[in-house]
């Protein structure tokens, strides 16, 4: 009989044994989330770090923002809770309660202000100078109450402020080159450059009981096939960014999901040198090489119809945005136009291309063909990110691809970011741009800015010194289990709440 109940204790167990193998318990779920990086970065340093893989991610992830842009355009509160616009030129702030950094400080708004004071200091090179110069005064009301008060009127304030990292005022730009401290839900772990980027989840994390992965790891994939097998093999879960062949592969693979964003807020662009090429910096000269440039066919080929040919520098979704580049394809007319130019022989120029940006280097070959009906050479320097980087900073270009993603839709955020950066080297010889860009900033009379931001758009279209030529929505590549992930128009990625299915 002992023999006989020994028995059937041990068939029970061993159904109860299997039955578990065949649930879905949350013990058997992954606990890290890889993810893909078209290119690594340089340094942690949320001043100075103009770089995708750091600005779309790493931004959001291990620092926050006090809100930011969800996919929809809508502003969701992350450090702050509520904000109230006083009057044209004041705002107040709650902050959220029980927030603490990495290094176990508690969030206050002295983090805040000490945050906009670093990024105003000419001395800290942050390539958002521009957005806070504007700021007149700040003061903490308490500890998690806020004011800012600003010079003038300044409409795109809010949307600076959903794509600024908020640092702690015990640190500084050197000590965050290598360690990052923010207050997001991962913390920094290991960097091993050329190779991976890991987090861990943050305990102390103000939002703890909603992160479901233990960890984050960010690989380097430079290379556009490799990252796709990786992301079919479950090598990484996420890509960060993916082309458009990449796009189309994703799209057709039932074990994997292609995320793409509702609207259209990524420009793909030429920034000119204008002042480092005197062939660059005639306008008619230009105007004949963008004559020569079939953005419609680069739309259709190059981005498999997932993007449109440019109107603007600015992208659609852009308030404000008027069709100002109207000009079509037309070889025969782009001859005209150079010929009457002292450059009607031709001559040759360098336009520097991301060894992982696909889409830039298709296009530029593209044009290159074209450009020799012209006699026109074009030489294309694919290089590494270093290269890439150091000739941008530097405005050492004679052309360099880039693409862009606007932050919210406030014209404003793409002018401070792109064009004031060139105030000292291309559009040095255009004052009554800069001005004009500045003043469309600060002003809050409708009208007036709508007029100042139609004659900003039709004077970047005549000398290019930053030329856009398609439009498109932010791609990313997912595997099949993965959920939750909300990546924005500007391909900003929100990686807390992702889970295995």
């Amino acid at each position: 009989m002992k023999k006989i109940l020994a028995l059937l204790l041990c068939l029970v167990m061993c159904v109860c044994a299997f039955a578990g193998c065949g649930e879905n318990t949350d013990s058997d779920k992954p606990t890290v989330l890889t993810l893909g990086l078209e290119q690594d970065i340089d340094n942690f340093d949320p001043f100075t770090n103009q770089q995708n893989p750091f600005v779309r991610i790493i931004n959001f992830n291990c620092y926050e923002t006090l809100f930011h842009y969800n996919e929809d355009m809508e502003l969701v509160m992350d450090l702050a809770t509520e904000y109230k616009k006083v009057d044209d030129t004041t705002y107040t702030f709650k902050l959220r309660e029980g927030v603490k950094f990495h290094n176990g400080e508690a969030f206050t708004a002295d983090d805040v202000i000490y945050t906009i004071n670093t990024i105003k200091d000419e001395a800290t090179g942050a390539w958002r100078n521009s957005q806070y110069a504007n700021v007149a005064e700040m003061k903490a009301i308490d500890s998690l109450n806020l004011e800012i008060k600003l010079a003038a009127p300044q409409a795109g304030f809010i949307d600076n402020l959903a794509y600024t990292a908020i640092v702690s005022k015990s640190t500084t730009p050197k000590d965050l080159t290598t360690k990052p401290v923010g207050t997001g839900a991962f913390k920094f772990v290991s960097w091993t450059p050329n190779d991976s980027i890991k987090f861990e989840k943050f305990d102390e994390y103000w939002e703890a009981d909603k992160v479901n992965a233990e960890e984050l790891i960010m690989k380097v994939i430079p290379d556009a096939t490799v990252a796709v097998t990786s992301l079919q093999s479950g090598t990484v879960q996420f890509l960060g960014s993916v082309d458009i062949e990449s796009a189309n592969t994703i799209a057709n693979d039932n074990n994997l999901v292609l995320l793409e964003s509702k609207y259209a807020s990524t420009v793909y662009e030429v920034e000119i040198g204008r002042h480092n090429n005197p062939a660059l910096a005639d306008k008619d000269v230009v105007k004949a090489m963008f004559l020569a440039l079939d953005r419609e066919t680069v739309a259709k080929n190059v981005f498999s119809g997932k993007a449109s040919a440019s109107k603007s520098p600015f992208p659609s979704a852009a308030k404000y945005f008027a069709e100002v580049d109207t000009d079509g394809y037309d070889l025969e007319e782009a001859k005209k136009v150079l010929a009457g130019t002292k450059y009607k022989d031709g001559f040759s120029f360098e336009v520097y291309v991301l060894n992982s940006d696909m889409a830039s280097q298709q296009t530029m070959i593209i044009w290159q063909d074209a450009l020799k009906e012209l006699g026109i050479e074009m030489k294309i320097n694919i290089c590494e990110v270093s290269v890439w980087l150091d000739a941008y900073l530097n405005r050492s270009y004679d052309m360099i691809a880039n693409y862009y993603s606007m932050v919210g839709t406030d014209p404003s955020t793409y002018c401070s970011v792109i064009m004031t950066a060139l105030a000292d080297y291309q559009t040095k010889d255009l004052p009554d741009l800069n001005k004009l860009i500045l003043d469309s900033a600060n002003g809050s009379d409708e009208k007036v800015r709508e007029d100042g931001y139609k004659t900003i758009q039709e004077q970047i279209v005549e000398y290019r010194p930053v030329a856009s030529y398609v439009e498109c929505t932010n791609l990313n590549g997912t595997s099949k289990d993965l959920s939750d992930i909300t990546v924005n128009a500007m391909g900003h990625a929100f990686l807390k709440y992702a889970s295995f299915k």
